[in-house]
């Protein structure tokens, strides 16, 4: 049973069909809107995977780290490796550390088969980058094998730019004593 106040009239002026909400002959009440509601999770849902799959599919295409080629393994290994080559030692040096302290040191500089054995580098621009780097530190930083090898890699990294043509491959300290 409906009421004139559910029925619509078209351009035409007839009479159309009831109101989703309204009781119809049978006596249902909203099963339209019901249908209507579930219809809508369900493609909620659905838009939400959909959107998750392409989400996925971007990150493993587009954004996701690139493995490297097999021809650039094959390159990265073969990839020459410097070969030692002369080994330069100085003499021990004495510096003056903090609170009265004293440091006496020496290394030997390793550098690399493209230096010439027959005429080897000088190593007082080594014993420069030393006696200026240690100067003044703390006997207690330096007592610790974490100051050590802090201290040894800075002055790796100082000796190397005292010798731009000579490649230095690596530093190795012969004497250590702090007083």
């Amino acid at each position: 049973m409906t009421t004139t106040q559910d029925r619509a009239v078209n351009t035409q002026g007839t009479l159309t069909g009831v109101n989703a909400g309204s009781k119809d002959s049978a006596g249902d009440t909203g099963k339209v809107g019901k249908k209507a509601k579930k219809r809508g999770r369900k493609r909620l849902v659905i838009g939400l995977l959909i959107l998750a799959v392409v989400g996925a599919a971007a990150y493993k295409f587009v954004l996701a780290p690139v493995a490297p080629t097999k021809a650039a393994a094959i390159a990265k290994a073969a990839a020459p490796v410097p070969l030692p080559g002369v080994l330069v030692t100085t003499d021990a040096v004495t510096v003056n550390l903090a609170d009265g302290h004293y440091l006496r040191i020496s290394v030997a500089m390793q550098f690399t088969s493209k230096v010439s054995a027959a005429k080897p580098p000088d190593p007082a621009a080594a014993l420069d980058q030393m006696i200026n780097y240690l100067t003044g530190m703390s006997a207690d930083v330096l007592n610790t094998s974490a100051g050590l090898a802090s201290a040894k890699s800075a002055l790796t990294a100082r000796i190397s730019s005292a010798y731009p043509k000579d490649p230095l491959l690596q530093l190795f300290v012969t004497s250590y004593v702090i007083q």
